[in-house]
């Protein structure tokens, strides 16, 4: 009997369905390919997206060289650059990836099925999708937050000072924004690349995200498997069996541990695959951004700076905070290994379970293009370095303005 969850829905259904909330974030711009053949040919949505895409880049780029030599100006340009690669790099991922994005779903998939006999493991796998539904629904809540609260910052700097501020440091240059007509048309493209944001950034990320915490859930059901073998070892009826049979039993479950532990490995193989470069560019480009909204409001009081550094410090630390529980959960499983009784197999069994152990202490984990793993030291890396160079910056220009004034 397949045990199902108190909605009556099994694992894979709920699977699914958080597989399709992230579809529809994808949709509005064509990236709706969840549950798609991998030779489905891009839609206009998708057309559409990679042409504003590109528009938006030139547009920087536009913007910087007109700002050139006023630094205010010019910084705000650098820090939307600086976003620019988060837009790119999901659109990469999902489009030239899509047979790994298969892979990895086919993946979670056959782990549910797997277990749908075992109430046990079931329930297990089954509180690890709630993490991850709440995760895909927290990605959308802090993208639609961020992108709301930049806007009314701007309006709220607007009237504050009574110059009219964008969200964003550039602006279409066939319109002058300081007019009235000219800041309404600016600020109508910059709130639809908001939304486009918001929506593919949401199913990017979310992948991600829930895909990290259903690793766990892999691992989770790897420990479930150790902890049978570890109970049938000490089990009273196991001495009412023949040595054959109880060979059998332990070569089964045995192999069940095995296997898993080679389909998380490929697992985590794909998820590096799929997510390293973007980890790369995701971290380094926060860490922009930050970096030049701190050396900005020694400058002026920049709201939306304010508000933009901290939401990238969240979405450097939301990743490496996933790196971390899943290192988390790899140790749990060696733990659980030293201590299964082995000793309480037979000796060929032994030294499976020994290359099983040696394999579990180098676990695959989420890095930055093998730069750096994905974890809180590597976050804590990262603030050390914001603050080593937004030190340097200040007393390099500290010492420009004391020439200047001699």
């Amino acid at each position: 009997m397949v045990h199902q969850t108190e909605e009556g829905h099994s694992n894979v259904e709920k699977y699914n369905k958080i597989l399709k909330r992230l579809d529809k974030f994808g949709k509005i711009v064509g990236l709706d390919i969840l549950f798609r053949d991998e030779n489905t040919p891009a839609n206009f949505l998708l057309k559409f997206a990679i042409t504003d895409t590109t528009l938006y880049v030139a547009l920087i780029i536009y913007s910087t060289y007109l700002f050139y030599g006023d630094f205010l100006k010019s910084a705000f340009c650098w820090t939307t650059f600086g976003l620019a690669f988060d837009s790119v790099m999901k659109f990469y991922v999902f489009i030239f990836y899509r047979r790994d994005l298969y892979k990895v779903m086919q993946d979670m998939r056959e782990l549910f099925q797997r277990h749908e006999h075992d109430a046990e493991a079931s329930a297990k796998l089954g509180r690890m999708l709630i993490y991850a539904s709440l995760a895909s629904y927290a990605t959308f809540f802090c993208f639609a937050n961020t992108c709301l609260t930049l806007n009314s910052l701007a309006l709220m700097e607007t009237m504050r000072t009574g110059v009219k501020t964008l969200v964003f440091g550039f602006y279409l240059p066939w319109w002058d924004h300081m007019t009235n007509f000219g800041y309404a048309i600016n600020m109508l493209y910059q709130n639809l690349q908001m939304v486009l944001v918001v929506f593919h950034s949401s199913q990017g990320d979310g992948f991600y995200l829930c895909h990290m915490i259903l690793a766990c859930a892999r691992l989770a059901a790897l420990g479930h498997q150790i902890d049978l073998l570890d109970r049938y070892l000490v089990a009273p009826n196991r001495e009412t069996l023949s040595p054959r049979e109880d060979e059998e039993n332990i070569d089964r479950q045995l192999k069940d541990i095995l296997d898993q532990h080679l389909i998380h490995i490929q697992y985590m193989h794909r998820m590096e695959k799929l997510y390293s470069t973007y980890s790369f560019l995701l971290v380094t480009s926060c860490m922009l951004v930050v970096v030049i909204n701190i050396f900005v409001l020694i400058s002026t009081l920049w709201l939306a700076g304010i508000f933009l550094g901290i939401a990238c410090l969240f979405k450097i630390m939301a990743f490496c905070v996933l790196g971390s529980v899943v290192s988390v959960q790899d140790e749990k499983i060696v733990e659980k290994l030293y201590n299964m009784r082995w000793y309480l197999m037979p000796k060929d069994k032994q030294k499976a379970v020994l290359m099983l152990l040696r394999s579990a202490q180098n676990p695959v984990e989420p890095t930055m293009m093998k730069f750096k793993p994905l974890n809180l030291n590597t976050f804590l890396n990262c603030l050390n370095m914001i603050y080593s160079i937004s030190a340097m910056l200040f007393t390099m220009t500290g010492k420009h303005s004391e020439s200047m004034k001699t």
